[in-house]
């Protein structure tokens, strides 16, 4: 039985979202010279708090330390929109659509940083860097100038609503074909 697993909190999205973000992985699997890893649209989520491997005694702790850090907070709507990458254009590592209105990304913003302080005790967590809302939809493997032109052309793309609704804690298990992500709890907001 393993000791460690690799975990995450996150937002799950609305499925009406899936067929938008397949239409929008299937156009990058048809950019000229890229090598990506797309990520399958039933598995894109909003990440909140990346915990990396955390012992399985701990779990518990980390649910119940969520649970706290969450109370008070309701549920409200996120539009996701455009397209981006990070660290930048000019240097993809990551595709993500992005969660673009001030109230959507703000709110967003606040669940991630109630969750990383009240964490910060059990996990022993920090932020490096600035939080941005976002929901990863590829990983590059090879870069290619036609990127920028398919960023470019799906920068204003809309995808929709989502109800953020819960917060659920993911396991990810490594795998050849990709990452498998089981919901090991589930928050509900409000």
């Amino acid at each position: 039985m393993p000791t460690h697993l690799r975990a995450f909190f996150a937002v799950p999205l609305d499925v009406a979202l899936r067929p938008a973000l397949a239409r929008a992985t299937e156009a990058l699997g048809r950019v000229p010279g890229a090598k990506l890893t797309p990520v399958p649209p039933g598995n894109v989520h909003l990440t909140l708090c990346f915990l990396g491997d955390v012992p399985v005694n701990d779990v518990p702790d980390l649910v119940a330390a969520a649970r706290s850090g969450l109370a008070g907070a309701g549920p409200f709507d996120a539009r996701l929109a455009g397209v981006g990458a990070f660290p930048s254009p000019e240097r993809p590592r990551v595709i993500f659509v992005g969660v673009p209105d001030a109230a959507g990304g703000v709110f967003i913003a606040a669940l991630a940083d109630r969750l990383l302080n009240a964490l910060r005790p059990v996990a022993r967590l920090k932020r490096e860097k600035s939080f941005t809302a976002h929901a990863t939809i590829a990983r590059v493997k090879v870069a290619a100038p036609a990127l920028g032109a398919f960023l470019n052309d799906w920068r204003a793309t809309e995808f929709g609503l989502t109800r953020v609704r819960e917060v659920t804690l993911f396991q990810s298990e490594l795998r050849p074909g990709g990452p498998l992500y089981s919901p090991l709890a589930t928050l509900p907001l409000g």
